[in-house]
């Protein structure tokens, strides 16, 4: 082949034999009386820069066009030929051959993108096979935990990516990268960008390659999700162990424990308020119709989470939240008044929030909302029976007004929930650990936040002697 009269030889960018193969998948009615298309798959080595996807070509091999729907990017480079003489009914206009063939072209892209996985699942097996000869892979043989293996899949795959470092680099730096890229993965995905570049001097085409790669890989968003998950048990686990455990729910101060473990996971009263965030505007307002006893969400954070009583204590006070969410051009507002552990749920704290409700919704600064409010304590006194029963709404839900829904919820009821959204996920990650692992996984995280735990006295210590 020559180019502006110049021979062009790529046999030395081409890794191993050609490969041919007939498209037999595709029905004979999609051939419209032609042969069966041949794919040739061409294998390129590292030194091809880049290489095209799947190209229409004629029965001759003489390449056409490169389809849009190409093969997804990978770790290794192959491009896919489709020799076929049905490309010539379109005559000059090879879009609409596309168009007129797309059992033939998804075919292809099928068997190349099959082709594109095999050979990276070959690479991948070769280099974690050297890196285990020389004790440097990560991670152990058997792997039980659903999440260490996705994090292992998503190692192997990037590893192929960064071989060519890896292949130049001693074996004391080779340990070094593999860590380094186990710490990328397990710590933040999108910073493997910055650690390839740095640690492994990846040109800008390979970390292009890299970012196409994990675009459309799910596997570094299933690691993501799969660990928030699980921290998302944990911290139920943790919750209902601090507030319903004896030993610890006395010395659980709400202040500066248990109200910034709620502030930032406000999930717990559903998933739509997840993304939102503190209203500055919002908390103004409330501070107008609640009393000093109260101590606002944004009042703590701007306070580092603590609330000095005038003889300069910090003292024992409800908490309120607020989150603001924009939905469809209209602001759907949440506040939830958290009760101290100890605190039964009585006629006055429903009485407070309904008071809350009212001067909220009617307040002109507030502007018009829908209005979410959430009384949450550990548990409710009798009295209450009739306002969290009702027949024509589910238990909890005491008024629905035209501006304003209030609920009363229990933590053990408001826990059982969450946990019952996220059970198909804990079957799907066969999440098993006690409680007693979740809340060391909490503490571990968030030590400043819970109290501590009380230290088993000895046989006989309380013994006179």
């Amino acid at each position: 082949m020559r180019v502006d009269g110049e021979k062009v030889d790529p046999t030395p960018l081409i890794e191993g034999e050609p490969i041919e193969a007939e498209l037999d998948e595709v029905a004979a009615e999609e051939l419209h009386g032609h042969k069966t298309p041949v794919l040739v798959v061409v294998d390129w080595s590292d030194a091809m820069k880049s290489a095209p996807g799947v190209l229409l070509c004629n029965e001759a091999g003489m390449a056409l066009v490169e389809v849009e729907k190409s093969a997804p990017p990978g770790a290794v480079k192959s491009s896919g030929y489709v020799r076929w003489s049905g490309w010539s009914e379109s005559g000059s206009d090879l879009l609409l051959a596309q168009m007129q063939h797309p059992a033939v072209v998804e075919a292809a892209v099928s068997r190349l993108a099959n082709h594109v996985a095999q050979r990276t699942g070959a690479l991948a097996a070769t280099i974690v096979a050297t890196l285990k000869e020389e004790k440097a892979y990560p991670y152990p043989d058997q792997i039980s935990d659903p999440i260490q293996e996705t994090e292992r899949q998503l190692f192997d795959v990037v590893a192929v990516t960064a071989r060519g470092p890896l292949r130049q680099s001693s074996r004391q730096q080779r340990k070094m990268t593999v860590r380094l890229l186990q710490l990328a993965i397990q710590e933040r995905p999108e910073s493997l960008d910055v650690i390839l570049t740095e640690a492994l001097s990846l040109s800008r085409a390979e970390q292009e390659e890299l970012a196409d790669l994990l675009r459309f890989s799910s596997l570094g968003a299933i690691v993501g999700a799969a660990a928030e998950v699980v921290r998302r048990l944990e911290l139920l686990a943790a919750l209902r162990h601090l507030i319903y455990s004896p030993d610890v729910s006395d010395e659980m101060r709400e202040v500066d424990q248990l109200h910034p473990l709620v502030r930032d996971n406000v999930w717990l009263f559903g998933e739509e308020w997840r993304l939102s965030a503190s209203e500055v505007g919002l908390t103004n307002v409330l501070r107008t119709v609640m009393p000093d006893n109260v101590a606002l969400e944004g009042d703590l954070v701007r306070e580092g989470s603590k609330v000095l009583l005038p003889d300069g204590k910090q003292g024992r006070v409800d908490l309120v939240l607020q989150r603001t969410v924009m939905r469809d051009h209209e602001q759907d507002r949440l506040v939830v008044e958290l009760k101290r552990p100890s605190k039964r749920l009585g006629e006055p704290e429903l009485a407070q929030v309904k008071k809350y409700a009212h001067a909220l919704t009617e307040h002109p600064g507030a502007g018009p909302s829908r209005w979410t409010f959430w009384l949450v304590g550990s548990d409710t006194q009798d009295v209450l029976d009739g306002d969290l029963n009702q027949l024509d709404r589910e238990w909890g839900h005491v008024t629905q007004a035209s501006k304003y829904d209030v609920r009363v919820t229990t933590w053990g009821r408001l826990l059982d929930q969450a946990e019952r959204r996220f059970n198909f996920y804990r079957q799907q990650l066969a999440y098993s650990a006690t409680q007693e692992e979740a809340v060391g996984r909490v503490r571990g995280r968030h030590e400043e936040l819970l109290p501590a735990e009380p230290v088993e006295k000895a046989p006989g210590s309380d013994s006179k002697p």
